[in-house]
Formats: C-alpha cells, structure tokens, sequence
C-alpha cells in the first residue's frame, strides 16, 4: 500500500496521468481508476483538494514514484533510531574505553615506581594481588577490544537486515 498527498486542485482524469504507467489500455486505465476509488470511498474525486491524502493501490499500473509507501517512512524512521542507537553506544564504548586505559596507563606507571618495588619485595602477597590486578586489566583490555568488535559487527548486521527489509517492503 502507498500513499499520496495532492499537491494542487486535480479530478480523477488528471491524477490518473499522474499516477498512472504510461501506455495502460483503456480497460486497464479504468479498472486501475476503479480500484483507486475503491481505496478511498471518503474521496470526491471530481473535486480532488489540496492536502487530500490518498491510499495508493500497490499494483504494476501505478508508478511506485508517484507516491510513497506507507512502510517506507516507518522502517525509515527506524532505521534512524537503529542506527543513532548503535552510534551513542559506540560513543559510549569509546568513551569507557579511553577512562579505562588511562587507568591501566596510571596502574602501569605506580607499578613501575622504586617505592612500590621496594614495598614488593618486603610484602610477598602484595606482589601477589599487584600480579593478580596486571593480570585483570590485561583481560579488560581484551574485553575492551572484544567489546569494539561485537559493536561493529551488530552494526553490519542490523545494517544488513534493515537494507533485507527494506526491498521487502518495497
């Protein structure tokens, strides 16, 4: 199903030119009209307004450009809110990515210090939990670059999706 808004004062004869495939026979052209008619039984279409909003049959005797489909502007929308949806949480991603390196970046340097060696070596199980906490922020750094990659390939694959969806709805 489409939809069309009429721009300017029309009747059916003149919007039948414009919705109409170019070269229909007579009979074809009329039952085409008819099934227009048919759609919008609240529509005078002798004294067609501006502003008057039409359903547009989805048959091959109207020109898909003459009008727009009904599920076009939704899944448009859609897809809108799909994709800033996807960006923020990149954005995010990115964000918590960058506060937490620099917190290994901090960690690192602490851990290189001469007074932390020195503190190591007089407490063996402070060396311990210091090559425990390494150890986590090398498998956050991992989770981190994993995280990045789950991210982008979700955004292909609803991409995907929303583009198979898109030629279904036509």
């Amino acid at each position: 199903m489409r939809t069309l808004v009429v721009k300017k004062s029309s009747d059916l004869q003149a919007l039948g030119n414009e919705l109409l495939v170019s070269g229909l026979a007579a009979g074809r052209s009329k039952s085409a009209l008819e099934s227009l008619q048919a759609l919008n039984p609240h529509v005078d279409f002798k004294r067609l307004a501006p502003g008057t909003v039409l359903l547009v049959p989805d048959a091959p005797d109207f020109k898909p450009s003459a009008s727009k489909s009904i599920a076009g502007e939704g899944l448009g929308d859609l897809q809108d809110l799909v994709r800033n949806g996807l960006e923020a949480a990149g954005v995010r991603l990115e964000t918590g990515r960058g506060l937490r390196a620099a917190r290994r970046t901090e960690m690192t340097a602490v851990l290189k210090t001469a007074a932390l060696k020195r503190a190591i070596q007089t407490d063996p199980l402070l060396g311990k939990q210091l090559e425990g906490a390494a150890k986590a922020a090398r498998a956050e750094e991992q989770e981190d670059a994993d995280a990045g990659k789950t991210l982008e390939a979700a955004m292909k694959g609803v991409q995907a999706e929303l583009a198979s969806l898109a030629k279904l709805l036509g």
